[in-house]
């Protein structure tokens, strides 16, 4: 059943009442295709496997291409085209078919490279990581009643990688939700966080509703749509991608909105804030077999007294200096900066620090978060890099490190929307 949007355009905004239970149709597996430096090592361990057996003897042909094949095709598995993803669900990347540069500065040679890998794929000791990194327990795990923020003013609280609360114009909204421990199918293989979540679902407030920007690993979490949907159940409204409806129905979820780029809906009986999905510059993939079958995008969330825009995880393209210019300006926008390296493989998929800057310009975004990083190991650069290279953008482009700012996981910070 077809559900209108929450104003204007007359778009429609895809939903209806499911009801169904089951387990993650996720089955085997891409771990978003990069996995803490190790990319390099296991596709070429890959790919030597299929080369020996592309030399087999002719008489046992058949069985060794089959497994030849299931080898190829794990590669292209944990290791992608570089190239950007062209279609999803009749929907192109607004960069697709683009090339250029990288712009990320300052090339390494081979010897200073193959360093800074291994430095990147070792685990930090737990000492150094509690340094760095501190986890902090969220205000609202003592206090759930102060959650909420009404009229003019904005809180936005970090719980690590792509995962945000934000609590807005009488809402509480969260982003990617994933509370379990690896970024994975299963919770015995895969990328393991490095820092642990700062709160449990159980220790959240009330959450209004939750936005999904696609379906990798690292953003949609089985478990943790489980958990979020056992706590709040239909009281909470899931906004997600084109294409996302039947998994989240297997979940058990029911109030769920799906919907394509530039269609709009809302939370029923908050009518006055409108969530956009728009686009961005990805793919999708959590089965051999799904290549781009689900729509990827960001969101933008319009209120009466303040605007939010979520990037999701994202490559560089010129989609947001539309959505800048139909939506913004926006009061604050949650930005990816991390899981870049190595430029020539990730460029198309996912922004450096300063890309990440151009879009916090492109979208008009008066403040921005840094999200997507010192989390999971997910690429090749330290994982202290990104907020270095953050600040060095900013520096570049004449903006003030308020302006897109770092937080501690689990630490929240408020904005006094009328002062902006």
């Amino acid at each position: 059943m077809a559900r209108r949007g929450g104003r204007g355009g007359g778009h429609l905004g895809r939903g209806r009442s499911g009801g169904r239970s089951g387990a993650d149709a996720g089955g085997a597996a891409t771990f978003e295709g990069h996995n803490g430096g190790g990319v390099g090592r296991q596709a070429a361990t890959l790919a030597a496997a299929c080369g020996r057996l592309r030399g087999c003897d002719r008489r046992r042909l058949a069985p060794r291409m089959v497994r030849r094949r299931a080898l190829e095709r794990c590669l292209q598995l944990l290791a992608p085209s570089a190239k950007p993803a062209r279609r999803a669900r009749a929907r192109r990347n607004p960069g697709a078919g683009r090339r250029g540069p990288s712009r990320c500065a300052g090339a390494l040679g081979p010897a200073a490279e193959e360093q800074r890998q291994r430095r990147a794929s070792a685990r930090p000791p737990r000492q150094e990581l509690d340094k760095e990194l501190p986890v902090l327990k969220p205000y609202f795990v003592d206090d759930p009643e102060q959650a909420g923020v009404r009229e003019a003013g904005l809180r936005v609280t970090w719980l690590g990688h792509a995962t945000v609360m934000v609590e807005m114009d009488e809402l509480v909204l969260l982003t990617d939700p994933v509370f379990s421990s690896r970024a994975s199918p299963s919770q015995y293989v895969g990328p393991k966080r490095f820092r642990r979540p700062p709160c449990t679902v159980n220790e959240l407030p009330r959450v209004d509703a939750v936005l999904i920007s696609h379906n990798h690993y690292d953003h949609l979490d089985h478990n943790s749509v489980i958990a979020l949907n056992e706590r709040f159940g239909n009281e909470l409204r899931w906004f997600v991608p084109l294409g996302l409806l039947d998994w989240m129905q297997k979940c058990g979820c029911e109030n769920v909105i799906e919907l394509d780029w530039w269609e709009e809906n809302c939370v029923p009986g908050r009518d006055k804030v409108t969530f956009v999905l728009t686009p961005s510059q990805h793919w999708c993939k959590r089965t051999l077999m799904d290549d781009n079958k689900v729509l990827w995008g960001s969101w933008s969330v319009l209120g009466p007294w303040n605007r939010f825009f979520f990037a999701g995880d994202t490559g560089y393209c010129s989609g947001f200096e539309e959505i800048g210019r139909r939506f913004g300006p926006f009061d604050l926008a949650a930005i990816p900066i991390g899981a870049y390296e190595p430029r020539w493989f990730m460029k198309y998929q996912h922004v450096d620090p300063e890309e990440a800057v151009r879009i916090h310009i492109d979208v008009q975004a008066k403040k921005s978060v840094a999200i997507h990083w010192g989390t999971f190991a997910l690429a090749n650069e330290h994982y202290l890099e990104p907020p270095l290279k953050l600040s060095e953008a900013l520096e570049r482009y004449g903006l003030k490190t308020e302006d897109f700012f770092v937080l501690k996981h689990g630490e929240s910070r408020y904005l006094n929307t009328d002062e902006n």
